[in-house]
């Protein structure tokens, strides 16, 4: 960071360690950050991911001072029978926790959510919907999930349908998730769609692909309108852009489908 500073003057850095308060050192971490900014004379902006169920108020605190404005957390669901299903280790008490534990100290909270897990229903989505605004978060992504090779959804799943779709079941409670079987190499759009243009490659036993995307759309639109917070902007950047809050990419560095 010293570096960055000192070579290319920049006074903002994202974080991307998906899980910044893990390591019991972060706390030092954040003063040895804020002891080179004072040794340097100047102020940064940081932003970065921390998980919920381990977020402290002394780690919250020493995040601000070392020039944290904004913190990102995968909170994914507010439906207690979801976080039951992806084996998510904080609650959804853990949650709202680590929200009132943000905003005490000022900073603003950024909840990344997602749908389309084993279970996953109107009932669901309307848990998540009422979670969401009842904790009030200053930001939010919403996306259906996809299903990566390494992980359970992806590797315990089983072939129906000649293989041409796959299904996970998650053992303890017998909800299941159906998944297609595209080319990595030749669907983009698999990692992450557009808000409002989204191609799902998952359905539950309660929602369909089409059903997914629309439950998704309504969930965002609705916050946003409630919460008041403004959609990011369009343009190719809004791919790489609304999930990690980054905004402003110059378009010189974005491909267009055209060049």
């Amino acid at each position: 960071m010293r570096q960055m500073f000192q070579h290319y003057g920049r006074p903002g850095f994202m974080l991307y360690d998906d899980e910044l308060n893990v390591s019991k050192d972060m706390v030092q971490l954040m003063h040895l950050i804020h002891e080179a900014q004072d040794e340097l004379g100047v102020e940064w902006r940081l932003r970065g991911f921390v998980k919920a169920e381990l977020f402290t108020l002394e780690q919250a605190r020493s995040m601000y001072t070392a020039g944290f404005r904004w913190v990102l957390v995968g909170f994914e669901s507010g439906s207690p029978k979801i976080l039951k299903n992806i084996n998510k280790k904080s609650t959804r008490e853990d949650n709202t926790r680590a929200i009132q534990i943000a905003h005490s100290v000022g900073l603003k909270v950024k909840a990344l959510m997602s749908l389309g897990h084993p279970g996953e229903s109107k009932e669901t989505v309307q848990e998540t919907l009422d979670w969401i605004l009842a904790v009030r978060p200053d930001d939010l992504d919403v996306t259906v999930i996809t299903c990566y090779p390494g992980t359970p959804y992806y590797d315990e799943a089983t072939p129906v349908n000649n293989g041409r779709l796959w299904v996970y079941t998650y053992r303890r409670t017998g909800d299941r998730l159906y998944q297609d079987d595209p080319d990595f190499d030749l669907v983009a759009e698999y990692y992450k769609g557009q808000p409002g243009k989204y191609n799902v490659f998952v359905f539950t036993d309660f929602l369909s692909r089409e059903e997914l995307a629309a439950e998704r759309d309504g969930l965002e639109n609705k916050v946003r309108q409630v919460l008041n917070i403004p959609f990011n902007a369009g343009a190719p950047g809004v791919d790489y852009e609304h999930s990690m809050g980054q905004t402003g990419l110059p378009p010189s560095i974005l491909r267009s489908s055209s060049s």
